[in-house]
């Protein structure tokens, strides 16, 4: 006799397919990380407890609205972006472009963003990637870096919350 593989799921553990597989009962937090070629994005698990690298982006005209769309999939409720500082405190020139990013993410979803500081996140996470063993092409392991350094970000800020 066959089974419905279907009958042994909870009702509660059921894929609802909407919006990417997310309950939109559980809104996320997206962590940005922006760079001048590539941009690194992670986003909270449903329950807002872990991060989890989501992809990195190509820096391009169509940048803003690519992740106010992620962030309707996704049903996100904040955007974190990170703000590039000297190991002083002071800004960078990089700090601007970051800030730019932030305003226009804040016209373009209606939804708060917060910077945050990211000093060391891609050094961190370069490390990170170094101590793996992780092999791979020089692009492939820049959008690595771009990802986990947005999640770095993201874990910095739900610490902080919790």
């Amino acid at each position: 006799m066959t089974e419905n593989p279907n009958e042994a799921i909870p009702k509660e553990f059921e894929n609802k397919n909407k919006n990417k597989n997310e309950d939109e009962n559980h809104p996320r937090i997206l962590a940005i990380d922006p760079g001048h070629k590539r941009v690194g994005l992670a986003i909270s698990d449903p329950l807002g407890m872990f991060p989890v690298p989501l992809e990195t982006l190509s820096v391009s005209s169509k940048l803003v609205s690519t992740i106010a769309a992620i962030c309707k999939d996704y049903t996100v409720k904040t955007l974190l972006v990170g703000l590039p500082l000297h190991l002083s405190g002071q800004e960078s020139p990089s700090s601007l472009m970051a800030r730019e990013l932030a305003d226009a993410l804040e016209k373009e979803t209606g939804l708060p963003v917060k910077l945050i500081d990211e000093r060391m996140t891609s050094k961190l996470a370069e490390n990170h990637l170094k101590a793996q063993g992780v092999r791979a092409s020089k692009s492939r392991k820049k959008g690595l870096v771009d990802q986990l350094a947005a999640m770095q970000i993201l874990e910095d800020y739900l610490r902080t919350i919790a």
